[in-house]
């Protein structure tokens, strides 16, 4: 855990290693709040996915024996944290949260360390870095708003509904004797739980299906009741056709 700042939230998937009896009583007991994200549906999770990334394409280059990659954690989150990013107007993440860069491990072995700064230009920075990560962060939630309302289903299902599950992300209700290409694109129909979140919902999988029964409402297609009467009108204009 970093010594910059305590826990309040942790993200993370379903995995054993987070789902466990002993994490959850320790996060309870920190007061800390355990969110688990949505099967295949990063955007419940997407600062988490890309830091992971981030961290993999670091490790990747120094790692040899494939077994020591804890020891180059610390280093890591330093690198990350020093790093000037574009989202804060070229600030790094250090510099937005404590209000400079401190030392690297180099330069405290070398002594090559710049003059300590005190605390009124510290928080002075601290207030100037600050409005520029709201600017930065406001900027970004209008940018994102724009970009999701455009292909945002605006829909709301209740218990009781039948609706397919893409088989992209369950993939094991697809035919898998069928030829990837000429598989159908939903599997199902499914009926829905209950309601979890504006966006979430738990279906009633058989235990067959072995997947986590929690979806996110952009993987779901709900069942369309055919009309009463619609075969006979179909029968009659195939009867006039002919």
């Amino acid at each position: 855990m970093t010594s910059l700042l305590e826990l309040e939230h942790i993200i993370s998937d379903k995995g054993p290693q987070f789902a466990n009896t002993i994490l959850r009583n320790l996060t309870y007991s920190l007061g800390v709040t355990h969110n688990t994200s949505v099967t295949a549906h990063h955007q419940s999770n997407g600062k988490a996915e890309r830091y992971i990334k981030i961290f993999e394409d670091y490790l990747r280059c120094f790692i040899t024996t494939g077994q020591d990659w804890i020891k180059l954690v610390p280093l890591a989150e330093y690198v990350i944290n020093s790093t000037p990013s574009l989202a804060i107007a070229g600030k790094s993440p250090y510099e937005i949260d404590i209000g400079f860069v401190p030392p690297s491990p180099y330069s405290l072995i070398y002594g090559i360390c710049e003059e300590g700064r005190g605390s009124e230009e510290i928080w002075t920075l601290l207030e100037k870095y600050g409005k520029i990560a709201q600017d930065a962060l406001e900027s970004a939630f209008r940018r994102n708003k724009r970009y999701y309302n455009v292909s945002r289903i605006n829909q709301t299902l209740k218990p009781g509904d039948e609706v397919f599950i893409d088989t992209k992300v369950s993939p094991k209700g697809a035919n898998l004797e069928v030829v990837r290409s000429l598989r159908g694109k939903y599997s199902g129909p499914y009926k829905v739980l209950k309601q979890l979140s504006p966006v979430n919902y738990e279906l009633e999988l058989p235990p067959s299906a072995k997947v986590d029964p929690i979806f996110h409402i952009s993987q779901l297609k709900v069942k369309q009741a055919i009309p009463e009467g619609y075969f006979t009108v179909l029968r009659m204009i195939r009867l006039l056709k002919v």
